[in-house]
């Protein structure tokens, strides 16, 4: 098998195979099947599985599992580096590693040199499993333009989103951290030193909750959220704002923010904000969304008030130099990055 490998005219047809697989299975998924959702049903899902669900309601699809098998197999090929080929890669690439029985896609960037200090990427909410690697890799991207020293390992996880109740992928993003504490040197040929978790949104409110589990070197949560869970639920219950998936799901789930409080409650970020490990840094714009600022005043003071927890500071963003909605890692000030995180590597 390995004689066929690193044999280019043997693997041709194989190649050749794995492309029209990989292109049948993107045109069905992304191009076709969304085409005659909207023309059928007027709508666009807002998860794959939902989609899927729909064609085989009018007999396009008759097993969603296998097609999510093969939009899974289909990444895999697209992007996949296989785990005894970490050791050789070098510069961006795309793989999945597996801790605590759980499957993680990371995107990583690696850096030529033998010793490396790591930076971790989570990044913010998208909803759909299908833009998970896009959002990662964006992530790590503009994250990298922050740091002024430039022997950095990235790794950027591309947390799942689909179908989870809020918090629930803090299992992978815990598989994704103790998988490069533990297993990331010997795997990627690479000594590495401290370890710094960043993120903005949905991100942040992992990394935040990470800060709470495990120690590292610092962690920077920027404009973090939903940081008041239950209220964001309670105003779409009323009108007030636009619902989205997290408080659908966790209305079919739990029941409204009347009859369940508490479980929207423990959800929150606000609820989490003790106990911190490691040094922590939370960014706000201050042209962020109303919701947003309600409950930034209490974050701030509730960090700052954090008996027995590693140093907390938060920093904002005025409106001027702000953006018209959160602040994300492209607009953050580079100063806090470099003098927060890097000043001691």
């Amino acid at each position: 098998v390995k004689s066929m490998l690193n044999d280019s005219i043997a693997m041709e047809p194989y190649d050749a195979l794995a492309s029209r697989f990989e292109r049948l299975v993107e045109i069905a998924l992304n191009s076709f099947f969304r085409s005659v959702e909207l023309h059928q049903f007027g709508k666009k899902s807002e998860s794959l599985r939902d989609r899927l669900l729909c064609m085989q309601k009018i007999g396009l699809v008759t097993s969603v599992e296998l097609w999510m098998e093969m939009r899974d197999f289909r990444n895999r090929i697209a992007h996949d580096y296989l785990p005894e080929q970490l050791s050789t890669a070098s510069g961006q690439f795309l793989t999945t590693i597996r801790h605590n029985n759980l499957d993680v896609q990371l995107v990583i960037d690696k850096p030529e040199s033998t010793s490396a200090d790591v930076v971790m990427t989570f990044h913010g909410t998208v909803e759909t499993d299908d833009k998970i690697v896009a959002a990662a890799t964006k992530t790590l991207e503009e994250t990298k333009k922050l740091a002024s020293k430039k022997n950095i390992l990235y790794i950027s996880v591309a947390y799942p989103e689909e179908n989870l109740l809020m918090g629930d992928n803090l299992a992978q993003a815990e598989a994704a951290l103790l998988w490069v504490k533990q297993k990331a040197p010997k795997e990627l040929n690479i000594k590495t030193n401290r370890v710094f978790l960043v993120d903005h949104s949905q991100g942040g409110y992992l990394v935040t909750r990470l800060n709470t589990m495990h120690s590292t070197d610092g962690v920077i949560a920027n404009a973090p959220g939903p940081l008041d869970f239950k209220l964001r639920c309670e105003l779409e219950e009323n009108g007030e704002i636009d619902e989205s998936s997290n408080c659908a799901r966790m209305r079919a789930a739990f029941g409204n923010t009347k009859e369940n409080p508490d479980a929207y409650t423990e959800r929150s970020l606000l609820t989490h904000l003790r106990g911190f490990k490691s040094r922590i840094l939370f960014t706000q714009g201050m042209s962020d969304a109303k919701i947003q600022l309600r409950s930034w005043p209490i974050l701030r003071e509730k960090a700052a008030a954090c008996s027995g927890c590693a140093s907390a500071q938060s920093e904002e963003l005025d409106g001027s130099k702000a953006p018209q909605t959160k602040t994300t890692q492209k607009e953050m000030h580079p100063s806090w990055w470099n003098n927060f995180l890097l000043e001691h590597i």
